[in-house]
């Protein structure tokens, strides 16, 4: 936000898989699901790609406006995320979220929103219900 804020250019990158060793490449399969950040990964000394140069701005209302129209519920500031998560005290931190965006997950974790179908505790036919909600 900064970058936007200042009205900066923004650097599009990635590891950079394909100049990596095959050690290397071990290692972002075993570590990148952990780490998941991008800066945090080139402070471990692992060289990143840069794809492509553009003011921050210009990627703000970008992802803005494909968020809108893509039925998206928004942006999702992982670093915020992780400031106020409980997978801290578990010793990890948000790296996904749920598809929603309502859930921040740790490697490994999964989405434990559901949702149940009211319908199938009807009975279609005597219009019965199997329970009753108070």
């Amino acid at each position: 936000m900064q970058a936007v804020e200042n009205d900066a250019q923004w650097t599009l990158q990635f590891p950079d898989l394909d100049n990596y060793s095959q050690a290397e490449k071990e290692q972002y399969n075993t570590l990148w699901h952990t780490i998941g950040d991008i800066k945090q990964w080139e402070q471990t000394g692992f060289k990143l790609k840069n794809y492509y140069q553009m003011k921050a701005r210009d990627l703000w209302d970008l992802i803005s406006f494909c968020a809108t129209y893509s039925a998206e519920p928004g942006l999702f500031f992982i670093d915020q995320a992780n400031d106020m998560t409980n997978t801290k005290a578990y010793g990890m931190k948000a790296v996904a979220t749920n598809p929603c965006g309502q859930q921040p997950l740790a490697p490994y974790s999964v989405c434990n929103l559901g949702a149940i179908n009211l319908d199938n505790f009807v009975n279609r036919n005597t219009q019965k219900k199997f329970f009753e909600i108070s």
